[in-house]
């Protein structure tokens, strides 16, 4: 049963690009979350904004009862939450959506995020490591070298990172897509691999058509805007193509697609499923 809790934050940290960190004593919340999950954030106590803000969970620490967050700040409570301090205290529900699927035993997970989007494969690659399989590269791709140094700084704990710069200021100079390519032409061979993605949709589409391309699974974690958090408000509307169980679960439209809601049926899915509309650069 989905619960609200009240936590106090114990770091935050604006960073470069309107980034902001948030770390948490959640006690309850930190030894439920799974990578992927989401909560859903209360930005003041009393009705301005009146609609929570969603965030993936960047990582947890069960034993210390921390929760932490990655965000951005687009609009009015956004920005809010991006001036908290330590001691603040706000109120949490969660932990919601579904999670990133198991892990085979012998697979390679290669995690593809951009931005703010680090934050559910950051966590991923941390409970894999927990349970000492460290087959994972996490390939992040930001504007700049100040947004990736701030980063980076977040995740001490992150093995075989890969990064990629829009403006050549740190590591690979382009799109981190194109990073990853030239990472599957070279490493692709003999490998079971998996791609598990999240960040800005082009660059998830793009993804998505890689996996296509080197035949490999791929699940997204969408950034879907959310207005409710469990399914009733029906604003985080995703279309998909059916596969055998859903086409049963759902009504089709005219043209044989689904919509799907991103807080209950996802965060998650996969990511040959989802209809990319969305046009810019990858």
């Amino acid at each position: 049963m989905l619960k609200d809790y009240e936590v106090a934050v114990t770091k935050a940290q604006k960073l470069p690009g309107r980034m902001f960190f948030l770390e948490f004593e959640a006690p309850g919340l930190a030894k439920k979350c799974e990578p992927g999950e989401f909560v859903m954030l209360k930005v003041e106590p009393g009705t301005d904004p009146f609609l929570r803000r969603a965030f993936s969970v960047f990582y947890t620490e069960p034993k210390r009862g921390k929760l932490a967050i990655l965000g951005k700040s687009y609009g009015f409570g956004t920005t809010r939450l991006r001036e908290k301090k330590a001691g603040d205290r706000l109120k949490m529900a969660g932990p919601l959506g579904n999670r990133f699927g198991q892990a085979k035993k012998k697979e390679t997970a290669l995690l593809v995020a951009g931005g703010v989007g680090l934050a559910p494969l950051y966590f991923y690659q941390q409970v894999l490591a927990a349970e000492r399989r460290k087959e994972t590269y996490l390939f992040l791709g930001t504007r700049t070298k100040a947004e990736a140094l701030a980063l980076k700084r977040l995740m001490p704990q992150t093995v075989n990172l890969q990064i990629a710069t829009d403006d050549g200021s740190y590591g690979y100079e382009g799109r981190v897509t194109d990073l990853l390519e030239k990472w599957l032409e070279k490493n692709r061979s003999g490998q079971v691999l998996r791609l598990l993605s999240c960040g800005p949709d082009p660059m998830m589409a793009k993804t998505v058509e890689l996996a296509g391309k080197f035949d490999l699974p791929i699940e997204v974690s969408l950034e879907t805007a959310m207005a409710c958090g469990w399914g009733i408000c029906i604003g985080c509307a995703v279309k998909s193509v059916p596969d055998e169980k859903t086409a049963s679960e759902f009504p089709k439209t005219p043209d044989g697609f689904i919509f799907q809601r991103a807080c209950v049926d996802g965060p998650v899915f996969n990511g040959h499923r989802v209809v990319w509309e969305s046009d810019g650069p990858a």
